[in-house]
This record gives C-alpha cells, sequence and structure tokens, in this order.
C-alpha cells in the first residue's frame, strides 16, 4: 500500500512537470510564431526600403559575382527588367571597362564611395559612386552593392570648371583689373591685370593688404562714401577716382563696385572692374578743346566776314567825304581860312581807314604787300622801336640762327607785333619783362587739324610776358573783335582781333596761353618760304600828277561814280563812266580803241568784277584795269590780278594817291614787277 502510494505521488509530480512542459513548449510556439512574424515583418519591411530607396542595390554572390537580387531604384538606372538583370555577372553593369578585375574579389580592394561607372540598356555609361561591403545571407556569401547616379552631378562639376577655366581666362586676359574686397577693404583677390595697372605691383604683394593703402587719404574718403552706399542700397557704383601705383605717380581710374553677398544673404563684401580711362580723359579734354577751337575759329571767320563787309561799306563812305574834301582842295588856296579844316578832314578820313584797316585784317581782308622776311630782323626792328618808347619794360630776345624766310606783308606783321607788345605793357602797368622768341619749326598733320592750315615747315614767333594774365572767360574771347576790357575809352578792341586775321590770311595762326597771375605767351606761326629776303623800298610821289587820255570809272554807287568824274576831270583825263558792270561792258565795246584805261570795282550787284575784266579782256586782249574796292588786293582782287590785272587802290584814295598810280599804269603798263608779288600798292 506504501509502494502503491508513492506511486501514485510520482505521477501526480509528473503529471505535473509533464504540464509544465506543455505549457513551457506552448510558450515556445508561440514566441517561435510572434518572431517568425516580426521577422516576416521586419523583411517586409526591409524589401519596401530596398525598393523605395533612391540607391541603387545589388545583391551579387561573391563566389560567382552573379546578381542575384536588385532593387528598383537600380532598375530604372539601368533602363533593364528585373528578370534581364537578375543572372548577369556584375562587371557586365558595373564597372564594364574593369570585367575580370573585380577590385574587391580579384584585387582585395576596399570600396567605400568610389566613381565608377554603370552600363545602362542603351549602350550609355552613367556615373556612379559605389560601395561595396560583405554580407552573409541565409549562409550565402554575398556583397551587397549599392551605387547613386552622379551624373548630373559631374556634370555640373565640369561645367562648373569649364566655366572657371573660361572665368580665368577672361580675367587672365582682359586689360581691367577684377578685384573682390571684404567688408574691411581688405583685397581678397585680383587678376593679373593689376600689376599692369598699378606700376609693378604683383597680385600676392596686394592680397590682404587694404585700399587705402595705395590711395591718398582724400580719396580713400571718397571710396568709403562709395562702399557705404553700395552697402546700404545694394545699388552698384561707378566712379573715377585716382589710385597710387608702386612706382609713386597717380593714375585715373574709373572704378565700378557691386554689393557681394553669400547664400544666406549676409553682406561679405565687393567686387568690381578698375578700368584705366587716364588716356580716355586726355583725349576727351583734347577733344573738348579741339571743339572749342574749332568753333571758336568758326565764329572768328563769321564774325570776319560780317566786320569785312561793314569795313567795305564805311570805307565807300570815307570816300565819298575824301573824294569830296579832295576836289575843294585842288580848288582853294593854302591860306584860306577853310583850308586848314579841311586838311583836318582828310586827317578824320585817314584815323577811320586805319580803323576800317583793323577790321579788315582782322576779317583776312587786309591790303597785302607781300616778299619774303627775314623774322629775326622784324622782330629786333619792332622790339627795339616799342623799347626805346617804354623803358620801363625790359626785353629780352633769342633768335635761332638760319631762321627761315616768310612770304608776308611787312607793315601789317610789324602791325601784330606791336599790337601784342601794348597787350602785354598795359598787363605790367609796373613795369616787367617781355620775352621774345623766333624759332624755326615742323608742324606736323595731327596738330595742324584745329588751325585747318597746312602742315610743314613753319617760323614761331613767341611773345611772353610777367604781367597779370587772364582768366579763362577773358582768354577765350581775346581774339573777338570789339572785345576789351579797358575801361570806355581806352581801347578799340580791334588790335588783337585785326592780329588774328592778319595772320590767319598769311596761312598761319595765332594762339594765346594764360593764367591769372602768372603772365600771358602769344604764340604766331608763319609758312616759311624758300624765297629769299629782297631789300627794296618804293618811295611814294607826294604830289598830284597830272595827265591826259580817256579813262571808264566804273561803280555801282552814285555817290563814288560822281567824285569819280570830278577827281579824274580836275587830273585831266576825259571820262566815261558806267553804272555796274553790265553797263560798263556795253561802254567799252562801243568805244573800243579809244579808253586807255578802266578803273573798275571789284564788287558790283550784276557782274562781279572778275567777269566784267575776263569779258574785256575777251573785246580786247590789251586792255588796261586798275581795279577799286573798300576790300583789299587779297583774295578775289589777287586772282583778277594774276590774270594780268594792271594794279589795285584801296578806298578811301586820295588825289595823290590815284593820280600816282594812273601816272604809272600809262607809262609803264602795271604798278607791278610781279603779277605773284606785287612790289607797289596803293
Amino acid at each position: 500500500m506504501k509502494h502503491q502510494s508513492r506511486t501514485k505521488q510520482e505521477l501526480l509530480e509528473e503529471n505535473t512537470f509533464l504540464k509544465q512542459k506543455i505549457h513551457e513548449l506552448e510558450q515556445s510556439e508561440s514566441e517561435r510564431v510572434r518572431a517568425e512574424e516580426a521577422l516576416r515583418d521586419n523583411e517586409t519591411k526591409l524589401r519596401a526600403i530596398f525598393n523605395i530607396v533612391g540607391t541603387g542595390i545589388f545583391i551579387i554572390d561573391r563566389d560567382t559575382q552573379i546578381i542575384i537580387e536588385a532593387n528598383q531604384a537600380a532598375i530604372e538606372m539601368i533602363g533593364l527588367t528585373k528578370e534581364r538583370i537578375i543572372g548577369q555577372s556584375c562587371h557586365s553593369l558595373v564597372c564594364p571597362a574593369q570585367a575580370g578585375k573585380c577590385p574587391v574579389k580579384d584585387l582585395g580592394q576596399t570600396i567605400d564611395n568610389s566613381e565608377r561607372k554603370l552600363l545602362c540598356a542603351d549602350g550609355h555609361l552613367k556615373d556612379i559612386l559605389k560601395t561595396v561591403y560583405p554580407i552573409t545571407i541565409k549562409g550565402r556569401n554575398c556583397y551587397v552593392e549599392s551605387f547613386i547616379d552622379i551624373t548630373e552631378r559631374k556634370r555640373a562639376e565640369e561645367d562648373l570648371r569649364e566655366n572657371e577655366a573660361r572665368y580665368r581666362s577672361i580675367l587672365g586676359n582682359i586689360e581691367e583689373v577684377f578685384y573682390e574686397v571684404n567688408l574691411k577693404g581688405d583685397i581678397t583677390y585680383v587678376n593679373d591685370a593689376v600689376e599692369k595697372m598699378l606700376g609693378g605691383y604683383t597680385r600676392d604683394e596686394l592680397i590682404g593688404l587694404n585700399n587705402r593703402e595705395h590711395t591718398t587719404p582724400e580719396t580713400a574718403k571718397r571710396m568709403f562714401s562709395v562702399f557705404n552706399k553700395v552697402y546700404r542700397t545694394g545699388e552698384p557704383s561707378k566712379v573715377n577716382d585716382e589710385i597710387i601705383t608702386k612706382d609713386g605717380s597717380t593714375k585715373l581710374l574709373e572704378i565700378s563696385s557691386f554689393l557681394v553677398m553669400d547664400q544666406d544673404g549676409n553682406k561679405t563684401g565687393f567686387r568690381g572692374l578698375l578700368r584705366d580711362v587716364s588716356e580716355r580723359i586726355r583725349a576727351e579734354k583734347e577733344k573738348k578743346k579741339l571743339e572749342s577751337q574749332f568753333y571758336q575759329a568758326q565764329k572768328m571767320e563769321a564774325i570776319g566776314t560780317l566786320a569785312g563787309g561793314i569795313a567795305h561799306d564805311i570805307n565807300n563812305i570815307l570816300m565819298g567825304i575824301q573824294g569830296n574834301a579832295s576836289i575843294v582842295l585842288m580848288d582853294i588856296d593854302p591860306s584860306d581860312p577853310q583850308y586848314e579844316k579841311l586838311k583836318n578832314i582828310e586827317q578824320y578820313v585817314i584815323s577811320g581807314s586805319n580803323l576800317t584797316k583793323q577790321l579788315l585784317g582782322f576779317a583776312r581782308s587786309g591790303k597785302y604787300h607781300v616778299k619774303a622776311t627775314d623774322l629775326n630782323k622784324l622782330v629786333e626792328k619792332t622790339s627795339g622801336m616799342f623799347g626805346r618808347t617804354k623803358k620801363e619794360i625790359r626785353i629780352y630776345t633769342r633768335f635761332q640762327d638760319g631762321i627761315w624766310s616768310v612770304e608776308v606783308d611787312q607793315s601789317q606783321i610789324e602791325q601784330v607785333l606791336l599790337n601784342i607788345y601794348v597787350n602785354a605793357w598795359q598787363a605790367m602797368p609796373a613795369g616787367g619783362d617781355l620775352y621774345l622768341d623766333v624759332q624755326n619749326i615742323i608742324i606736323d598733320e595731327e596738330y595742324v587739324k584745329t588751325y585747318r592750315i597746312n602742315p610743314g615747315r613753319y617760323v614761331k614767333i613767341s611773345i611772353t610776358d610777367t604781367g597779370s594774365g587772364m582768366d579763362d572767360a577773358t582768354r577765350q574771347r581775346v581774339f573777338d573783335p570789339f572785345f576789351t576790357t579797358k575801361e570806355m575809352g581806352r581801347g578799340t578792341g580791334l588790335g588783337l582781333a585785326s592780329a588774328y586775321g592778319i595772320i590767319k590770311n598769311h596761312g598761319g595762326f595765332i594762339n594765346v596761353y594764360s593764367e591769372t597771375g602768372k603772365g600771358t605767351t602769344f604764340n604766331i606761326y608763319l609758312p616759311s618760304t624758300e624765297k629769299k629776303e629782297i631789300n627794296e623800298e618804293i618811295q611814294p610821289t607826294e604830289k598830284v600828277i597830272k595827265g591826259s587820255g580817256t579813262i571808264l570809272f566804273v561803280d555801282d554807287e552814285e555817290m563814288i561814280i560822281s567824285l569819280g568824274k570830278e577827281i579824274l576831270k580836275k587830273l585831266g583825263y576825259n571820262v566815261l563812266l558806267a553804272n555796274g558792270g553790265r553797263e560798263a561792258l556795253e561802254v567799252y565795246e562801243n568805244n573800243r580803241g579809244k579808253i586807255d584805261l578802266v578803273i573798275l570795282d571789284m564788287i558790283m550787284p550784276d557782274l562781279s568784277g572778275n567777269d566784267v575784266f575776263e569779258k574785256m579782256r575777251e573785246i580786247d586782249p590789251d586792255a588796261r584795269v586798275l581795279l577799286s574796292s573798300g576790300y583789299s588786293i587779297n583774295g578775289q582782287a589777287a586772282e583778277i590780278i594774276k590774270k594780268g590785272c594792271c594794279g589795285f587802290i584801296q578806298k578811301p584814295f586820295n588825289l595823290i594817291q590815284l593820280s600816282n598810280i594812273i601816272d604809272k599804269i600809262m607809262k609803264n603798263g602795271s604798278v607791278f614787277y610781279s603779277l605773284d608779288t606785287p612790289d607797289a600798292i596803293i
């Protein structure tokens, strides 16, 4: 019974044990099921991740190098179906150029973010960044190979490199300096052009320097203001300022500046270009100067034309006064109370005529007696004459040996020189120095453009005083007729104006340089000639010479015609009259062979003196013609004289002048020894 009872106990214990084991087994199975479910969940998640990541992934058998799995990114990247990818060797798609030389298996390399190639379905290669690491899957040794497409990045990097090379090439070849500075003004970059522009600085020397270190304090302040404005407004700027080069000289630069910001919009500095504009600014100033001189020349020419016309009309009026006075003087005794008054009228006419001569000189219509001249002698003569009367002025002369001859009217050039001497004297009321320099020079084509004259050999006269000088406004008007800085009644304003016209009419030019308080320099340029100076003077006859013969007097003003008739009759001549050119030709034709001399006005409304002269020569090739005009011998008159005209007389003239020139023509056929260089002009 006792044995049976123990057995029962044992059975109970065994039963309990078995129940416990069954429970444990049930729990274990439950855990296994849960583990399998968790594993399936993880596998599902991993496969989902495997297929949705943008990185291409291959699972490769380590021994055979066969692809056993590929994710969606790899499929799309290659362009093949999954079925066509799985089963291929990895080197047929990845690193195709390295087939048989697997970096991992054959060469034992570690591949971690290494650049490789991926062969796509269409045959082209993509750049990839590849990583390979070993893994064991269900007891099978494998590689996980992941790769990302970096083709676009590589292309962008290549474009960036090309652009950088292109920009570096541009920056290396442009003449402008490209610069970058930080907010402190320290230079962080400059291109190679800086070495040439800043006179020897190297790029390395400039990097790190502050821009204030190669400019003046004043310029540095201005540049700070410019950069400050760019910083505040974000608007680019462009200014001209001076920079100090390495050798200490300055250059005028055009400085452009732009604000630089980083990706976050923070202001980091400035960049821009430096352009050397020294030459451009100089050229612009020179252009403005040339334009100013050109407009001045045009203005002077227009005023000259007007002045010449006025002088011509005044000379005709003076001719009327002079003619009537001369006629009356011939009829009264010198003891008559009215005789002296009439002589005074003649003097007033001479004074008026001198004024019109200055006007005509400015208008380049003066009466010129041109001959080869040594300007050394002429300057010496005039300065000596002037110095004797103005002893408070010290005169210093410098004459070049072998000075070239010039063809000038000596009396006109003397007038020019004396006008300038007087101008200098008036600028030195307390006395001063006058420097006269005469030299030969060659003027090139570039220099003469402004003055519209021919290049070549010139003789230059420089007249420099130590007087009060002129401001710019006065200097620009100094050659204007009637312009004067003197008080009313102390000057006509014609002296320098006539000087300008006389020099211009001689084929030369005159200019002036002056600053207030620093004196004045007048430079006169006259073209040289190969002709040699001839020293000869013709003394005018100082008495009325009567004669005989028939003279045709031609003019277009009734007053002058009436005077001409009476004067010529007083001189003993038969007189025929004509009002205008057409009537003159008619009278000449009707009296063919009877007329000994024609006194012909040069300017007439119907036919010019030149036309009348040519038609008279057609009627009679030996026709003798004396030109008369309120203008002068140069210009149109000079052309008629070259065609064989016998002489020229300028209004207003008196009986002595007219009778002498008529007498010479009647006796000699002409008053000219040479048609090119008239040696006797009334």
